[in-house]
């Protein structure tokens, strides 16, 4: 049959592969790259049935796309899967209804999208896999946790978590190198994935911790996985330019429902545990339900707060010593449990610390700052605004980028530009980052990039406050508040104090006395020449 000259054009000048068919299936028609496709000439494909080609292993799906065009008369589009001499293709076919003088023809066209699939998987496999030990990442972990917990509710199914540390970590990485590291992780990972279970899930948690997800696993049964996964590590020495390094761990166990009736309180406990298992020596597993001190007690009012919206930022004003002045304000975590009863930092900043929750109230807590800088400065209201974040929240990049894009957005409404200093300082304590003033530097930067300022809290009760000051760009040094109440009896402390404001003034730094309890306290820094002043004598912590 003779058909138009055009449409054979159209179908031999395209690299795509065509074939046009009768409605009883059988070819009338191709391209040379469906000849190429099929390894037969284009003579030997007219008159044969089109799904006796690359098609026939999906027969069945082209049969039902050829009906549905029919009866609608509309194109259909569907992806199939192709396999020739071992090799997968991935293909999109689209059918198309012509009419040639009353007649009506298939045209099938195939679109390969082998190469396309592959680059998605490899980006979605990179998204959710850790780079170096190719383990499930965090995020992709969080994801899991979810539809586990979900499922285990639904069918009444307990589960476990291990969550794992390698013991002292840093000193593999101090004296023998990131690349050793890097080997004992990935060895690690293997090794734990062999005691694993084909139903379980292992992931890279963050730096040296991992966490392994017993699905259907009650606590038991988790105790003897954790055992034998404790054992295995410390029975395969690890070899690193030909020494061996012997590696073991330190695993923390939380059980559900037993342990707790969420994710979080789950992560929470095991982390408590893991905490007391490294206390206590290390190479131990330790279990939540073995712990019901006072520390957990804690963690879950803490969590609960959390959740309820019941921690809120309290606000204490900062004066210069000199006019009386307001200068500033510092953010203070409470939790307010009832309009009579509030629960302030010191209660539970321990506890907060030691079951790694720190990141979550800092987070909490500057946002709500952020917003409240936002406000008093299209008040008209100047006064700087600190904030004290820990370690733990700058190790959770997430909630970091989090805070510097909220801040950005915040900021662009009080017309700030990027680099320029804004009203917000950061408060960081030297025993966060003792030793590892480079870390801290890195951690820093994409902050103060932002505008922010820095502030060192507590100057004075440390070991390194001095090399803060050398590699850090400080703006402001809060004197630890033990020094000024021990001033008041010590003359050696009130020169040690004298001393620091000397430096201060050298580096143009401002200073800020903590703990100001009373005016006679505040008489003798102002002579002394500390700057401004903060204490329950200038005004307790109040909400917004």
């Amino acid at each position: 049959m003779d058909h138009p000259v055009d449409l054979e054009k159209i179908l031999n000048s395209l690299p795509i592969p065509f074939f046009y068919q009768d409605l009883q299936g059988k070819i009338i028609g191709c391209n040379q790259s469906f000849a190429d496709l099929t390894k037969r000439p284009v003579e030997q494909l007219i008159g044969i049935n089109a799904y006796e080609t690359v098609l026939r292993p999906n027969m069945k799906q082209h049969q039902e796309a050829d009906k549905a065009l029919l009866l609608t008369r509309s194109p259909q589009q569907y992806e199939v899967e192709t396999e020739q001499e071992g090799h997968i293709s991935s293909c999109i076919i689209h059918k198309t209804l012509l009419n040639d003088l009353g007649t009506d023809y298939i045209l099938t066209t195939l679109f390969d999208i082998t190469e396309q699939k592959q680059v998605e998987q490899h980006l979605f496999f990179q998204a959710t896999h850790d780079e170096l030990t190719g383990l499930t990442n965090r995020s992709e972990m969080q994801a899991s946790l979810i539809k586990n917990m979900a499922r285990a509710e639904r069918y009444k199914e307990p589960f476990s978590l291990l969550l794992i540390d390698l013991d002292r970590f840093k000193i593999v990485n101090d004296n023998y190198g990131h690349s050793a590291g890097d080997k004992v992780l990935k060895v690690f990972a293997n090794i734990a994935q062999h005691v694993a279970r084909d139903s379980d899930l292992l992931a890279r948690w963050g730096g040296e911790e991992f966490i392994l997800l017993l699905t259907n696993t009650d606590a038991i049964r988790a105790t003897h996985i954790a055992e034998r996964l404790r054992a295995t590590t410390e029975e395969t020495p690890i070899t690193v330019n030909a020494q061996e390094i012997n590696v073991t761990v330190s695993i923390g166990v939380a059980s559900f429902p037993d342990d707790g009736k969420s994710i979080e309180e789950l992560i929470s406990r095991a982390d408590g545990a893991l905490y007391e298992a490294k206390r206590n020596g290390r190479n131990r597993i330790e279990y939540a339900n073995r712990r019901d001190s006072g520390i957990f007690s804690i963690g879950t009012q803490l969590q609960r707060a959390i959740q309820e919206n019941q921690l809120l930022p309290a606000y204490q004003p900062i004066v210069d010593l000199k006019t009386g002045a307001i200068r500033a304000e510092e953010a203070l975590a409470r939790i307010i449990l009832n309009k009579d009863q509030v629960t302030d930092a010191e209660s539970f900043i321990r506890a907060a610390s030691d079951l790694q929750l720190s990141h979550k109230i800092d987070h909490l807590i500057t946002r709500e700052t952020i917003e409240r800088c936002v406000r008093m400065v299209k008040e008209g209201d100047k006064r700087l605004h600190f904030i004290n974040i820990s370690a733990d929240l700058l190790r959770h990049p997430e909630l970091m980028d989090n805070i510097i894009q909220f801040s950005h957005e915040a900021c662009q409404d009080c017309e700030f530009p990027d680099k320029q200093l804004k009203p917000l300082v950061i408060e960081i304590t030297e025993r966060e980052f003792i030793g590892n003033v480079q870390s801290a530097r890195e951690f820093l930067a994409p902050l103060l990039d932002i505008g922010l300022q820095i502030a060192i809290d507590d100057f004075g009760s440390g070991y390194s406050s001095f090399q803060y000051l050398a590699d850090l760009p400080v703006s402001y040094l809060k004197i630890e508040g033990n020094l000024i109440k021990r001033m008041m009896r010590e003359p050696k402390v009130k020169r040690i104090i004298h001393g620091i404001r000397d430096v201060a003034r050298d580096l143009d730094l401002i200073t800020i006395a903590e703990h100001i309890e009373d005016q006679h306290t505040a008489d003798i820094l102002r002579e002394v020449g500390i700057d401004w002043g903060q204490g329950y004598y200038f005004g307790k912590a109040r909400f917004d």
